[in-house]
């Protein structure tokens, strides 16, 4: 749209055939206004029609009611004349209308509560039904057991009941099954006296392992030493088979309780080694222990010749003692001692942890705190102890 830019009295000029800018939102305006009010009217009548509906809808529904009640007192009245004789109907005519009031039903009264049911359950209290076998064990059987009253049975009532069970106590030292008849007496909801017969079977079972008891967890052997695997053995014994007897292999069934040793210790290596023990009763409960073997490896030595005068002198690292003068019979005289020859220890000491598999220099803070039962004082080469699988102390790295 173009609009002619010259001012004239501060109004716009309009082009011909061309309506302002401003008069025309001016009519949109109005437009908008005018709909808005046709809206409005439009939900006022749509509101004042449905309530129309709902009124009519109402009075419809009363004038039903109405002639519903108008039919039942003519059908009344039609029956009552029709049973009487022509005169005593002539008699009733001329009598005036007596109001007939239809009765409204009363409300039910609330049901009477049926009498509660008084029921128990008895459950054990150890749903497997196993006792633990033991020598000398006895159990009451009273507490094997728990009464449990019924669902039906209300939280406020007062449980009043007897228990009874035959036998009183089980011998739990010999497995097998045991039957138990418990008795649970009460009075139910109508005064009577109940007696329920209840047998509940157990079964007592050994399920304890043989003991293996070991001197120590870790022994330390010198190289070439002898050795008996069963030193170390204090003793293996079932609770109640008693003492386990040594068989040179596990037998696939067996009525004693027994053992068997098995180890990989070869004293002419140095190295770890291990001696394990498996036990059985006659349940067929087992238990395995093993203990742990170090053999030491002998220190080495290094072999050096040392020329010694007669007054005689001292090498350091070796161990001295005065020369004797040796007798030459083709001189006849005494002369030096010949050269003797000594064995100088060769290699560093270290303390070994044969728990955690550590060796450290014997002064390192590590080294101390090394319990006296883990402790192996190993003198030789650095070399050889990690051969033998044991690691160097990041400390004092030896």
């Amino acid at each position: 749209m173009r609009f002619n830019r010259k001012r004239k009295n501060n109004t716009h000029t309009e082009e011909p055939g061309r309506p302002s800018l401003f008069r025309k939102k001016r009519e949109n305006a109005q437009m908008n206004k005018l709909k808005q009010e046709a809206e409005l009217r439009q939900k006022s009548w749509e509101m004042q029609r449905n309530d129309e509906i709902k009124r009519d809808s109402k009075q419809k529904l009363k004038m039903a009611g109405y002639l519903l009640g108008a039919f039942l007192l003519g059908s009344t009245v039609h029956g009552m004349i029709s049973g009487e004789n022509s005169d005593q109907a002539a008699t009733r005519v001329n009598e005036p209308a007596v109001a007939v009031e239809t009765a409204v039903p009363e409300e039910s009264a609330e049901p009477t509560a049926e009498p509660v049911t008084i029921t128990y359950s008895l459950e054990r209290k150890n749903k497997t039904g196993i006792i633990n076998c033991q020598k000398g064990r006895t159990v009451d059987t009273l507490g094997l057991v728990e009464v449990i009253p019924g669902e039906e049975v209300p939280d406020d009532l007062v449980y009043e009941y007897k228990l009874e069970a035959d036998p009183e106590t089980l011998d739990c030292s010999v497995p097998g099954e045991a039957k138990v008849m418990y008795t649970l007496r009460y009075t139910d909801e109508k005064g009577n006296d109940v007696a329920d017969k209840i047998e509940h079977v157990f079964q007592i079972a050994d399920r304890d392992a043989p003991t293996i008891t070991l001197d120590q967890t870790t022994l330390t052997i010198e190289q070439w030493a002898a050795f008996d695997p069963l030193a170390n053995l204090v003793s293996v014994k079932d609770n109640l088979d008693g003492d386990a007897t040594l068989l040179n292999e596990a037998p696939e069934s067996s009525d004693i309780c027994w053992y068997t040793v098995e180890t990989n210790v070869d004293t002419s290596e140095a190295g770890r080694y291990h001696v394990s023990i498996q036990a059985s009763d006659i349940s067929g409960n087992t238990s395995k222990k093993q203990y742990f073997v170090v053999v030491n490896k002998a220190a080495p030595a290094k072999t050096e010749t040392v020329a010694a005068s007669v007054a005689g002198t001292e090498t350091a690292g070796s161990t001295w003692t005065d020369p004797q003068p040796v007798y030459t019979e083709t001189e006849n005289n005494y002369s030096a001692p010949l050269a003797e020859t000594y064995e100088v220890p060769q290699g560093n000491d270290y303390a070994v942890n044969t728990n955690t598999g550590k060796f450290h220099y014997t002064w390192c803070a590590s080294a101390a705190k090394i319990k006296p039962g883990n402790r192996w004082d190993y003198t030789g080469s650095r070399d050889d102890l990690i051969n033998m699988g044991y690691d160097p102390c990041k400390n004092c790295n030896p």
